[in-house]
C-alpha cells in the first residue's frame, strides 16, 4: 500500500507539467476557478483513502503496481517522442479515465438517473408481459407442469396419460392467462420496493462498482479492451501548451460532444475521439476515423477544462487563456449520458 493519502490524479502523470523540481518534489501550477497555487504534486488532485482503507487495501495496492507500468510508458513516450504501442496506449487511457474524482462523481450522479430510468420501465408492464407471454407459449415449460401434475398417477396406462396431459396443458395456459393481472400486480409491488432500496443506495452501488474494478486484478486489461479501436497518434501543440485536467483523460462522442472516457454507453453514446495530455507539449490523441484532423491545443485545453472536476493544471502560472479555461471548469452538464438519453435506451 502506498499511504492512506492516494492520487485519483496520478503523480507520475502530473510531473512533466511540473515548473520546478527539488529533490524528489515537483512543483505545478493549479488552477481553480477561483484560485491560483503552486504546490508540490504530492498534494494535488489527493484524497485520504479514496480507493481503500486500512482494512482492505487491495485496490490501492493493484493502482501503485500499475502505476511503475503506466508511469514508464508515459516517461519513455516524452523522452522519445515515439507513440507507444497501441496496446499501452489502450491501457493508459483505461486505467487514467476511470479513476478520476470526476468520474467518481459523475457514475454517483448517474445512477440515481439510471435507477428512474428502469423504474419507468418496470412501471410501463412491457418487458413483464412478453416474459409472460413467452412462457406460456414455451412448450417445454408447459410439458414440464404437466408431468409434475401427472406424477400421481404413475400407474395410468399410456393412453390414458395422453388424454389427461391434452386437458390438463391448455387449463395450464389459461391460468395463467388469467392470472396475468395477479402476476403483474406483484410484480408492480415488488419493483417499488426494490427501486425504492436501489435509490437509496444509489451512490453507494456506484462507488462499489468502481472499487470492484480497481480490486479486480484483471480490471485493467478490460478497460484497456474498451480502447482497442482507436487511431493513435502524437500530436504536438500549435499554439498554447497543453494543459492536464482533473478528469485526466478528455472525450468528444460521436455529436462532438464532451464526454468523460468511460466507454461506450450506448450505440447511441458512441466515443469519436479521446485525448489525453502528456506534457505540455505532447498529446495523445485517438480517433475512430484516422482521417480525421486532430483538434488544436486550445480545443483540446477548453474540453478537458469543461471536462473536469474543480481544477486543471498547466506549466504557465498566468496567461489570457488559462484565465478563460478557469471559467469552464465543471461546465460538462452530462458528462457520461443524459437523463433523456437513458430514457431512449
Amino acid at each position: 500500500m502506498s499511504g492512506r493519502k492516494q492520487h485519483y490524479l496520478p503523480k507520475f502523470l502530473q510531473r512533466p507539467f511540473s515548473h520546478r523540481a527539488v529533490k524528489d518534489n515537483f512543483y505545478v501550477h493549479v488552477h481553480e476557478q477561483r484560485l491560483r497555487y503552486s504546490p508540490s504534486t504530492a498534494g494535488v488532485g489527493a484524497i485520504r483513502d479514496f480507493y481503500s482503507t486500512t482494512e482492505d487495501t487491495r485496490a490501492d495496492d493493484n493502482i501503485t503496481a500499475s502505476e511503475t507500468v503506466l508511469g514508464g510508458i508515459l516517461d519513455r513516450t516524452i523522452r522519445t517522442k515515439e507513440l507507444p504501442p497501441s496496446s499501452e496506449i489502450a491501457m493508459l487511457f483505461g486505467a487514467l479515465s476511470i479513476r478520476t474524482l470526476k468520474m467518481r462523481n459523475a457514475m454517483s450522479e448517474l445512477a440515481p438517473a439510471m435507477i428512474s430510468a428502469l423504474r419507468k420501465k418496470a412501471a410501463e408492464q412491457a418487458w413483464a408481459l412478453e416474459a409472460l407471454d413467452k412462457q406460456i407459449k414455451d412448450e417445454a415449460w408447459i410439458d414440464a407442469q404437466v408431468d409434475k401434475q401427472l406424477r400421481d398417477h404413475s400407474k395410468v396406462d399410456r393412453n390414458r396419460r395422453a388424454a389427461m396431459k391434452a386437458l390438463i396443458k391448455p387449463q395450464i395456459k389459461r391460468e395463467l392467462e388469467g392470472s396475468k393481472p395477479k402476476l403483474l400486480a406483484e410484480f408492480n409491488d415488488i419493483s417499488h420496493l426494490a427501486f425504492n432500496n436501489l435509490e437509496l443506495q444509489a451512490a453507494t452501488i456506484a462507488t462499489d462498482a468502481l472499487s470492484r474494478f480497481f480490486t479486480d486484478v484483471s480490471g485493467l486489461e478490460k478497460r484497456g479492451a474498451l480502447f482497442s479501436d482507436f487511431k493513435y497518434a502524437l500530436v504536438g501543440r500549435a499554439e498554447e501548451s497543453f494543459a492536464l485536467g482533473d478528469c485526466a483523460v478528455a472525450a468528444l462522442d460521436n455529436h462532438s460532444r464532451p464526454r468523460l472516457a468511460l466507454g461506450n454507453v450506448d450505440e447511441h453514446v458512441i466515443l469519436d475521439q479521446i485525448f489525453l495530455p502528456i506534457s505540455p507539449d505532447l498529446l495523445i490523441w485517438g480517433a475512430r476515423d484516422p482521417a480525421a484532423p486532430p483538434p488544436g491545443s486550445e480545443q483540446i485545453n477548453r474540453l478537458s477544462a469543461i471536462l473536469s472536476n474543480h481544477f486543471f493544471i498547466s506549466l504557465e502560472e498566468w496567461t489570457p487563456h488559462i484565465e478563460e479555461l478557469k471559467s469552464l471548469i465543471g461546465a460538462a452538464a452530462t458528462p457520461i449520458v443524459s437523463p433523456e438519453e437513458l430514457a431512449g435506451f
